[in-house]
């Protein structure tokens, strides 16, 4: 049987005290920011301090030597795989790159995404201030952090016990968790999202591509969350009278 060393029993508790959080904040900061009695940008910076603060624990144990920084899966090999993640992480930047584009130049395209976004509304930045902490803070503390947690740390040293199949499911279900602030529905989504994060690191050999790809799918989703928001009322009144003269002439 393997018996986990000071460390690791100190960043698995740490790592379950931020599921049991999140369970327990759960909607709370939702409530607050739409009735008014928090901002986006205080909920924003409490979330790089709540990613960041069990990161830092865990990269002062590398730097002492009390786990390996290989565990984490940090290192660069220049082999073939960690070459084709990174033309993976450049051909799905590119593409989200012009997906955007095309949907801030049209207008029945930003009124469908307002309408598709209205559940995550609340917490998608409105404006360019809020919009650089959700890109440059959130996003990027999200992909640094939750990756060297779960995917690095999390799922080698459950490996050990549980086997890589059983590491990478209860991994990915305990990422799920970690975002139930968005709703019960989207933890099912999450978690999914974590196993195809997983698949991507452990085919790449690189906890690197998977951080790249993380923090570009959160960058992605709060860009099209602020162009929701600049969809105007009078571009939906614009959108209706149009379909209503189609249906008119048909």
């Amino acid at each position: 049987m393997t018996i986990f060393t000071f460390s690791q029993w100190v960043m698995l508790a740490l790592i379950m005290a931020m599921v049991v959080y999140s369970l327990w904040e759960s909607d709370k900061s939702k409530k607050a920011v739409l009735n008014g009695s928090k901002t986006k940008l205080k909920m924003y910076k409490e979330t790089v301090m709540f990613l960041w603060t069990p990161t830092i624990i865990l990269l002062s144990f590398t730097t002492v030597g009390a786990i390996d920084i290989d565990q984490l899966g940090m290192r660069w090999h220049n082999s073939i795989a960690n070459m084709l993640g990174g033309l993976f992480i450049l051909i799905i930047a590119c593409a989200m790159a012009y997906h955007v584009f095309v949907v801030k130049n049209n207008v029945e395209k930003r009124i469908q995404l307002q309408k598709e976004m209205l559940v995550h509304n609340w917490m998608m930045p409105a404006d360019t201030q809020e919009l650089r902490w959700f890109t440059l803070g959130v996003s990027f503390s999200a992909g640094i952090c939750e990756e060297l947690l779960f995917r690095g740390f999390l799922l080698s040293t459950l490996t050990e016990v549980t086997g890589i199949v059983g590491s990478i499911v209860f991994t990915s279900v305990m990422f799920g968790l970690c975002h139930v602030y968005q709703g019960w529905s989207n933890v099912f989504r999450t978690s999914v999202l974590g196993l195809i994060i997983c698949t991507v690191y452990l085919l790449s050999d690189s906890i690197l591509i998977a951080i790249a790809l993380h923090a570009l799918l959160d960058i992605y989703g709060g860009v099209l969350g602020f162009i929701a928001h600049k969809a105007s009322g009078t571009e939906i009144a614009c959108s209706k009278s149009e379909v209503l003269a189609s249906d008119l002439s048909q």
